[in-house]
């Protein structure tokens, strides 16, 4: 489902006028920790081929469960700006998009949240950026999606 980015999203702070971002959760059953939705999410195979893309340009990708796990500050084409038990938020090499994964503990459930920001150069947002939001913002709901069946 969509939501609103919550205020206590580190990134929330962030935002400029013209920025893009988008905010979609999902509740599973138990407790999840962060590492556990990072490593799902980034190890689904709704991920593999950007994933397999990224290794082929960069030619790195990293270790995912040390970064899952915070004991690395890269992974792919993110950097982490900010990291807490709660939230995990990533930039692109050149800080145009930002990814922000959490997880919210709620009575027998957790909530698990990824957002998306689209940094507004000048800004605005150039006309091929706003054509592809959404097919991005499909991509986004597959990927959560994802991530949801390799916790279960």
């Amino acid at each position: 489902m969509r939501v609103e980015l919550p205020d206590w999203s580190r990134m929330a702070g962030a935002l400029a006028p013209g920025d893009y971002v988008d905010c979609f959760a999902r509740d599973v059953g138990g407790e999840v920790p962060l590492a556990r939705f990072v490593s799902a999410f980034f190890g689904s195979r709704m991920f593999a081929p950007e994933g397999a893309i990224l290794r082929a340009v960069l030619g790195k990708s990293g270790d995912l469960e040390a970064f899952a796990r915070g004991e690395t500050d890269c992974f792919a084409a993110w950097t982490v700006v900010d990291r807490d038990m709660r939230q995990l938020w990533l930039a692109d090499v050149a800080g145009a998009t930002q990814t922000w994964l959490a997880v919210a503990p709620l009575a027998g459930k957790t909530r698990l949240f990824l957002a998306s920001r689209v940094v507004a150069r000048s800004g605005a947002l150039g006309w091929p950026t706003r054509a592809l939001l959404p097919v991005h913002r499909a991509y986004a709901r597959a990927l959560l999606a994802a991530a949801v069946r390799g916790l279960r």
